[in-house]
């Protein structure tokens, strides 16, 4: 996988790790992370959700009562999500 996070020293210190529910402006970061990892674990077929228009919009499949999504985000970027 071409996602490897590193620790990134940003004035002496290690920049941190964030985890924070998702925002509209990280749709396309998290539809790329899920599309890479399903893809290299084979689940790329028909049927699998790497297919389904919500990977695309996690923001709007997890707006409902009691839904959520969360992203890890490491130096400004996000970098996972669940």
């Amino acid at each position: 996988m071409g996602r490897v996070a590193r620790a990134r020293y940003v004035g002496g210190m290690v920049a941190p790790w964030i985890l924070r529910p998702i925002r509209r402006t990280d749709d396309a970061a998290v539809a790329a992370i899920i599309r890479e990892v399903m893809t290299a674990f084979g689940a790329s077929g028909p049927g699998f959700a790497i297919h389904d228009a919500e990977v695309d919009a996690m923001t709007a499949a997890y707006a409902g009562p009691g839904a959520r999504y969360v992203v890890v985000e490491h130096d400004g970027r996000v970098v996972g999500g669940a």
